[in-house]
């Protein structure tokens, strides 16, 4: 879920990427979801963004760009490379195959087509995509438009995410 203002978007907005609350292997999403808003209630922080950064001003936070979490998401990745040498071989470069820019959507593109998730559903997660190359708009579509075609695609949104291991 995402909230606040965006560009080319005027006033304050909200997008949210629907999910299953548990997948298709047992892992509680939403539980996951209360579990890191805990955390972040335990340490004070009760508003602004999920995924921060120290800003400029003292005790100041700022949204993390992909960019500020990409050497987490190595760290992160290097560990499982030491602990599952048949997930990740020691002979891969982890910085150089895996961004969080891309491996992500990838991994869950490949591992729904693997446990055959149709299509149609795969496409419908993957059309932010989309959306991020025309600036988050959908050209020649009305406010009515989008908000129906949202509203419509959540089933095949939440039977992504609840198909998946």
């Amino acid at each position: 879920m995402l909230s606040g203002r965006f560009k080319r978007e005027t006033g304050e907005k909200l997008f949210c990427q629907p999910l299953a609350l548990k997948s298709k292997s047992g892992l509680d999403i939403k539980g996951c979801f209360f579990h890191t808003i805990w955390v972040l209630e335990m340490t004070g922080v009760v508003n602004g963004p999920m995924f921060r950064v120290a800003g400029s001003k003292n005790k100041s936070y700022k949204r993390a760009s992909m960019g500020d979490m990409e050497p987490k998401f190595h760290r992160i990745l290097k560990r499982v490379q030491g602990r599952c040498k048949d997930l990740i071989p020691e002979e891969v470069d982890v910085e150089s195959e895996y961004s969080i820019y891309r491996s992500l959507r990838r991994g869950a593109t490949a591992e729904a087509q693997n446990v055959d998730i149709p299509a149609s559903v795969i496409e419908a997660n993957n059309r932010w995509r989309k959306h991020m190359g025309s600036k988050g708009m959908l050209p020649g579509m009305s406010m009515m438009e989008r908000y129906t075609d949202a509203k419509a695609s959540v089933p095949s949104l939440i039977k992504f995410s609840s198909m998946l291991g």
